[in-house]
């Protein structure tokens, strides 16, 4: 599925629900980060696409929590 979003970027690149979308499935399959990016492309590509940033601020606080509990366990 991953490939197929990818390509549909290449041919839409200014299309932002393909953005999100790639952004989810990164986020769903654990890169986290690479699927913030993708999350940020779609809001800077469509400003007022409310579901990029509630996706975005979820996978912010999943790492916010996986970070801490990564402190956690070299502390205690």
């Amino acid at each position: 599925a991953l490939e197929s979003i990818r390509k549909a970027r290449v041919l839409a690149p200014t299309d932002a629900k393909i953005a999100y979308n790639e952004g989810l499935l990164l986020g769903q399959n654990g890169n986290t980060d690479e699927g913030i990016s993708a999350l940020q492309e779609s809001i800077q590509l469509k400003s007022n696409y409310r579901d990029p940033r509630y996706a975005m601020a979820i996978y912010l606080q999943e790492k916010a929590d996986k970070e801490t509990r990564s402190e956690e366990r070299r502390v205690g």
